[in-house]
């Protein structure tokens, strides 16, 4: 279980809306790729907000209107100035909690439906620092979710197969690793 005392932070690396989804482009508009990525990012926002384990939310995105959701939603947001990238966004996200957090959550917005619980259970399987712990996506081997204990004890490296390249580098760091689906 967690740690008593931990400060758990989620941060949420978010695409602007406007490239998002390319992968649905033969069967979605870009307005309505647009729309769907929005709503998916207000699904995880939503999660984190509702999750007690969470103690602050850091939305790292280049898009105005989702940094104008995330301030809303009373989360800090780290400004990009272009899309770097899942992994680049998640390093800059941690780099900006500085020593707030003792973990951090990066929660991806392809999590369809994704719930409070969800994040709860998460947190409450990793064990005390340096650990990591995945949520593997089932489609591509990748990376739905990670927490790390410290934040910045691991470089990400989110993608196709990344839940081998992230339990590769845990365990380079001598972590205590765990996957779940």
């Amino acid at each position: 279980g967690r740690v008593t005392g931990e400060r758990l932070w989620a941060v949420i690396p978010v695409k602007r809306f406007g490239a998002a989804k390319m992968r649905l482009a033969d069967v979605l508009s870009s307005e309505d790729r647009s729309a769907l990525a929005e709503v998916m990012m207000r699904d995880a926002l939503s999660a984190a907000v509702e999750c007690d384990a969470v103690a602050g939310i850091l939305v790292v995105t280049c898009d105005r209107n989702a940094a104008a959701i995330a301030a809303a939603a009373g989360a800090e947001v780290v400004q990009m100035a272009s899309d770097s990238g899942h992994s680049p966004a998640a390093e800059a996200g941690v780099a900006a909690l500085g020593g707030r957090a003792s973990t951090a959550l990066i929660l991806s917005t392809d999590i369809p439906l994704v719930r409070s619980a969800d994040i709860a259970l998460l947190a409450s399987l990793h064990a005390p620092a340096p650990a990591v712990t995945l949520a593997r996506a089932a489609v591509d081997a990748g990376t739905n979710a990670l927490v790390v204990s410290p934040p910045d004890i691991i470089g990400f490296h989110f993608g196709h197969d990344s839940e081998a390249r992230h339990i590769e580098a845990a365990r380079q760091a001598g972590a205590r690793v765990r996957s779940v689906t």
